[in-house]
């Protein structure tokens, strides 16, 4: 059962989200709090501790950010937009998507040998699972990307490097299963780590057709001070292993970072940056709400398109 329990994020979301529950239902029920004033009550609790928690962290990412351009600064009310949209990104994460994952049916294609292009495997990031790319899924699926494909990578402080070889060891089955030679890999935030380790350290360089990151801290991130786990640590700026990647030459496939100037979660900004790869600037988005703003969803369309032989698709307007 602990065995299951440290492999299904999912299942520990969910259990951590009903003790949470319970302690706010009880402590209202404590203070003498009218029953059927309980539920409310907790849902707005609840969701003012992730309001809380968003604003903390976009306090410290404002004071340690990295110098903006000014075509990346933003006014009062895109300030206000950025942070509404990231509270609400992480409470449909956290409450829905990630908990839900499974019935979500992201993970593999309805027909996975029925498919014309290259398949596209989705690389969550650390505290999530292949929910996160519920609102990308169907954005793409809307645009006839079907050829699409999630997993789950666990546990969650593993180091990097294990990560990496599940990733191989995916990408090898959708090879089988769809026919294909080569794969495009999407990873969020530690998933692009995870996709350039795969290339580096583990035979990734003949299966990778592109490497597309989003907010990815190439760099580290200074939050990563205030947690352990091995993953953790390796994304810390200036460790060994992050020092030692960087280090090697570049890739030799298309790798294209994505990033945003108003990340409240990879601080520097700028961490997102890698020499020799395309770096796309965005601004007023944050690090959950990436894979909710149409921004990111169309530059990640726009790459997909770029890269796929098969243009059967190109018939949608990349700016939908």
């Amino acid at each position: 059962m602990i065995a299951i329990l440290m492999k299904n994020f999912s299942l520990q979301v969910f259990i951590l989200l009903i003790v949470e529950l319970a302690i706010y239902s009880s402590f209202l029920l404590s203070k003498g709090i009218n029953v059927r004033f309980i539920v409310p009550l907790t849902m707005m609790i609840l969701a003012g501790s992730r309001l809380l928690i968003v604003l903390t962290a976009f306090t410290i990412s404002w004071v340690k950010r990295a110098p903006r351009p000014p075509l990346m600064q933003i006014n009062f009310v895109q300030t206000l937009r950025l942070i509404v949209h990231e509270w609400i990104a992480m409470l449909i994460l956290f409450l829905f998507l990630i908990p839900l994952e499974r019935w979500l049916g992201l993970r593999n294609p309805k027909d996975p040998k029925n498919q014309m292009k290259l398949p596209v495997l989705f690389i969550h990031g650390i505290f999530s699972n292949g929910g996160y790319w519920w609102a990308l899924h169907r954005y793409l699926h809307q645009r006839q990307l079907t050829h699409l494909f999630t997993l789950n990578i666990s546990p969650i402080f593993a180091d990097i490097d294990s990560f990496a070889v599940e990733v191989k060891n995916r990408v090898e089955q959708i090879c089988v299963e769809t026919g294909a030679s080569q794969v495009i890999l999407v990873g969020h935030s530690m998933g692009g780590l995870i996709a350039r380790a795969y290339f580096h350290h583990h035979g990734g360089k003949e299966r990778i057709a592109k490497i597309i990151t989003l907010g990815s801290p190439h760099h580290g991130t200074f939050f990563a001070y205030w947690m352990g786990g091995k993953n953790i640590r390796q994304m810390r700026p200036n460790n060994d292993w992050l020092n030692q990647l960087n280090a090697l030459p570049s890739s030799t496939v298309p790798t294209i970072s994505i990033y945003s100037y108003h990340d409240d979660f990879i601080v520097p900004q700028d961490s997102s940056i890698l020499p020799d790869a395309t770096n796309i600037a965005i601004a007023g988005v944050g690090h959950l709400a990436m894979g909710f703003s149409k921004e990111f969803q169309q530059q990640v369309y726009q790459e997909i398109v770029k890269t796929d032989p098969h243009e059967s698709y190109l018939t949608h307007s990349r700016n939908n």
